[in-house]
């Protein structure tokens, strides 16, 4: 019913900015009763993808869930419990740094709420991307409201010259656009979505600030993994 509205995610963004209600319907919160933990991005009706990193910021005593359908960090929005979480199998630290999160009851669609694309091939270098997320606690110029802002994917050896030779296959590292204004342009949500158009090309590891390069995961790469932990009989070849 709602396919239609995948073309909408089509984005040209100069400057970072408040996204608008519904304008990115596949943004999750993750959060606990301490509030916001990490962004994710909406894969289907019970799968949301994310940060393995991020995760581990959960507390043993503390319980999980996602929220969905609003824009505001504070806001119940539509919540569910988390019913299971998978790291990929060889995440260690800042490697393989990525997750699923399945909740506990069925995600409605509407104009708010949308699933995102999985990618069809890996973004190529100088691609300008859309990421989208909340400022965190140590963030300045802190708001309640979701931002989203360009960011460009850069070749790996220019990556490497900056953050030494060990780049993993399934990681991507991107630049801020210079449009920005520091401090209150930046925020550092991991998990959050990285999209190239309609597509989810990455889920945000490492952010860093303007000028220095920063690291995420390759949605692409990762598929095979996502695809066996949805359904577990699916054979992969």
């Amino acid at each position: 019913m709602f396919s239609a509205l995948l073309p909408m995610f089509l984005f040209a963004v100069v400057s970072a900015r408040e996204a608008k209600e519904g304008e990115v319907p596949y943004q999750a919160s993750i959060r606990t009763e301490n509030g916001h933990i990490c962004s994710g991005a909406i894969l289907d009706k019970k799968w949301i993808l994310t940060s393995a990193r991020c995760l581990m910021r959960i507390r043993r005593r503390e319980v999980p869930y996602v929220v969905v359908g609003t824009n505001d960090v504070t806001a119940p929005g539509t919540s569910f419990p988390v019913e299971t979480i998978h790291k990929h199998p060889n995440y260690i630290s800042y490697k393989h740094d990525i997750a699923l999160v399945k909740v506990n009851g069925t995600i409605k669609f509407n104009d708010k709420i949308q699933p995102v694309q999985l990618p069809e091939r890996n973004t190529k270098p100088e691609v300008t991307m859309l990421y989208s997320g909340w400022k965190g606690p140590s963030d300045s110029y802190r708001t309640n409201k979701l931002l989203m802002r360009n960011v460009t994917s850069i070749p790996s050896a220019e990556c490497q010259k900056q953050l030494g030779p060990h780049l993993e296959r399934d990681q991507i590292c991107t630049l801020d656009n210079d449009a920005y204004r520091k401090g209150q342009d930046f925020f550092d949500d991991k998990g959050g979505p990285i999209v190239e158009g309609s597509k989810l090309a990455a889920i945000a590891s490492v952010p860093r600030r303007k000028n220095v390069a920063s690291v995420h995961i390759r949605v692409y790469e990762v598929l095979p993994w996502i695809t066996v932990t949805r359904d577990p009989d699916t054979i992969v070849h």
